[in-house]
Parts: C-alpha cells; structure tokens; sequence
C-alpha cells in the first residue's frame, strides 16, 4: 500500500476524545468477579480510589481515525499460489508467508516485507521497585543488568534497551537473523507506583501517544514495511498485567505467571534464579489486585486506562500501533504487554487489530491473561508456534523463518515460467 495516500503531518490525538467503551474487547458475557483465590497474598489495605476530579467523563469517539481494509485482493490466487509453492512446500511457513502477502504495497511486489524495524520503548515504573526486585526486563536469564560482566572487573552489563540499540548479545544476533534494524526511544516521566496512585496525567499520557505514532511514523517513511512493536522496562510487565486483568475480567492470580526456582524462559523467568521468586510473585499479585481496583473506579477509556494504571511507555507503544494500523503497516507482537497496547489501540481507532500480528501462541507456562488477550483480539497468531512470551526474540524469530520462506517461494515463482518452459 502507498505511503502517499496518508498525510504526512500525523493527526494529533486529543485523549479525553476516544471511544469509552469497545464491546470487541470484552468478552460478551464477562466473568463475575470470582472469590479471591487462597494463593493470593494477604489482603492489604485497599488503596484509595481515584479522585472524581481527576477523572475525564468519558467522550465520543475521535473523529478521523480510521483504519484501512485488509487489501485482500494483494493475496495470491489458488492458481498463482502453485507458482510460489517449493518442491515438497513449506507448511505452516508457506501459510504465514501467504498471509502477509496482504501487507504488501503493490501486488507485484515480493512476498518479502522489505526493511522490518523493532521499535521498543523503555521507561521507568515505581512499581519496579517495590514489587518486581525478579520480574522479568526482557533479559536472557543470565545477564540480570545486577550482576559484573565477564569481562572488566566491577563492570556491570548494559541494559537490555542499551543492548538492543548497539546490537550487542543475544539481541544483536536476533536483529541480524532476522534482517531487521532496532530503534530504541527513551520515554518518561517515571510511571508512579499503581498500586497508590495514578501513573501519569493525561496529558503525559497524550504525549507518549504522539510520541508513539512519531515513532512509527518514521520508521514507515524510512521504509519499514513491517514493525515490531515492544517495551523493555522493569514493572511494564506489571502495569500491563494490571490493565489486561481489568480488560478481561481475569483474577490477578491468572494474570501473573507463577515463576519456580528453575525457571530459565517464558514471562516467569528470573534474572536471579535464586530470588525470592515466591514473595515476587506475591508482590505482583498484590500491585496488580490493587492497580486494578483503582482501576475499576475510574472511565473505562483506553486514555484513562493508560492514566491510572499504564506507563509512558505502554502508551508509546499504543500510539505505534495505532499509527502502524492507520498507515497499513503490520506490527509482530511478543507478549503481555504487547497484547494489552493492542487493545487499547483498537479502542482508539477499531479495526487496527486487523494490522496487529501476534508472533506466535503463548507458551505452556504463560499466564491464562496471554492468552485470554490473544483470543480477544481474534485467537489467530502470524505461527501456531510456541515462541516464548518475553519481548522482540518471539517476533525475530518468527520474522526470520517467514522471511526466509518468502525469499524462497519468490525465487520459485521467478523460476516457475522458465521450468514450465523447458517441459
């Protein structure tokens, strides 16, 4: 699809104008709240409800937004589709090759998206520092940014936002595999902790949404014809969770993945195996009940919800969905917090889902929530794979077997009439 048919001034978003409810993102009959499970932690004094005053009365939908159709006259014909098909096929990786055919601008282009981009966010949330000392960044299980580096006496590693910028570790070879760049943007202010008070203002709010969409804006004018959108920060996991369990009516205790002394991958891996895992999980639990009370007082707005329990950068990211969808760009998707911003951006604008592409299924050992977010933006993944639920590796990876499958049926359609030919 050409970039030319969009405005190049990107339309600013007035959050106290957005959509109060989705009926799409809610199940249809949504679950009684269910008595506290006997796992939960202690029940702690329950946390004061948002002011009235600081609460916006909940508006009519934003003018303007609208997403395109899914150009499906872009996907190759039955007949067109034995010319891409390989000797022996490509299975699932052929499926997936062919979906993204949509995606393209023309219909003569290659199966292969050109110049995918990882777009990641990293801020900071107090939440972090009371709750998660464990939770999951985004990093390798070994390379808590708390422990030396192997080299350099009293170093300390960089952290993983650091890391994916420079190319650097596991990061780097992933972006390389995958043929893909990565671009990292700061955000602030610090998130305050969500368990007390309210995360940002609305207007800090609306300001890492412009941010979002200036960032997708930019990666699509630079050529990206695909993205990944993901957070890199301690305690997003949190604030994510504390919004999807709102969303989908999910008790906190599902809504937080029970990590175990061994645990080495998935959204319950720790940086330190040996942490108090048990008591970080209690502690999330607890931030996450109480986030989702004070929740429950507010507007039900997809602004609102980033206000009172989000963070800048889980509002960055929305705002890069949002734009992506509104340009006709698809964005992988890898986890929690990933599913959650998908959401709201169909809540700014519906129908944006149809641009917002999970990487893969949630592992065995995910929080029911993943899953329950998944199902609600359409239960469909680009793979049917298990591909981990921690940030951008789920997405490289899926990106990179489908890229190679799609090089691999456009040199087969190219040799097709040659090979015909010669019969």
């Amino acid at each position: 699809m050409s970039t030319e048919s969009h405005p190049s001034e990107p339309e600013r978003i007035d959050p106290a104008t957005v959509p109060a409810t989705d009926p799409a993102s809610v199940p249809a009959s949504g679950p009684a709240p269910a008595p506290a499970s006997p796992a939960a932690p202690a029940a702690a004094p329950a946390p004061a409800p948002p002011s009235p005053a600081a609460a916006p009365a909940p508006a009519p939908a934003a003018a303007g937004l609208t997403v395109p159709a899914l150009r499906t006259e872009l996907l190759p014909s039955p007949s067109e589709q034995v010319r891409f098909t390989p000797p022996g096929g490509l299975g699932e990786l052929q499926l997936a090759a062919l979906a993204l055919a949509a995606y393209r601008r023309q219909p003569s282009d290659p199966l292969a998206l050109p110049q995918p981009t990882a777009v990641v966010f990293a801020g900071e949330h107090a939440i972090a520092e009371s709750v998660c000392r464990n939770e999951p960044t985004g990093e390798p299980p070994d390379q808590s940014t708390d422990q030396p580096a192997a080299t350099g006496a009293g170093a300390r590693r960089p952290t993983p936002a650091a890391e994916i910028a420079s190319g650097a570790g596991p990061w780097g070879v992933a972006l390389a595999a995958a043929g893909a760049t990565a671009v990292v943007h700061q955000v602030g202010p610090k998130a305050a902790a969500i368990d007390r008070q309210d995360a940002l203002t609305l207007d800090e709010v609306a300001a890492a949404l412009q941010l979002g969409r200036d960032a997708a804006d930019a990666a699509i004018d630079a050529g990206a014809h695909i993205l990944i959108g993901a957070v890199c920060a301690p305690g997003a996991a949190i604030a994510a969770a504390a919004i999807g369990s709102h969303l989908t009516g999910l008790e906190p205790v599902d809504a937080v993945a029970v990590a175990g002394p061994n645990a080495t991958a998935g959204p319950a891996a720790t940086a330190d195996p040996a942490a108090d895992w048990r008591g970080s999980w209690s502690r999330q639990v607890a931030a996450v009940r109480d986030a989702r009370y004070r929740l429950s007082c507010d507007s039900p707005d997809a602004a609102s919800l980033l206000r009172v329990a989000g963070g800048a950068d889980l509002a960055a990211l929305t705002g890069l969905l949002l734009q992506a969808a509104l340009r006709g760009v698809p964005v992988l998707l890898d986890d929690v917090p990933g599913l959650v911003a998908a959401l709201l951006a169909r809540r700014f604008a519906p129908g944006a889902e149809r641009f917002l592409l999970p990487a893969g299924r949630p592992p065995a050992s995910a929080s029911r929530l993943q899953q329950r977010l998944l199902d609600l933006l359409d239960g469909s993944a680009l793979l049917p794979w298990d591909l981990g639920a921690g940030p951008l590796f789920g997405s490289l990876a899926a990106l990179g077997a489908v890229t190679v499958a799609a090089h691999t049926m456009d040199a087969t359609a190219m040799s097709a009439p040659a090979a015909t030919g010669g019969q």
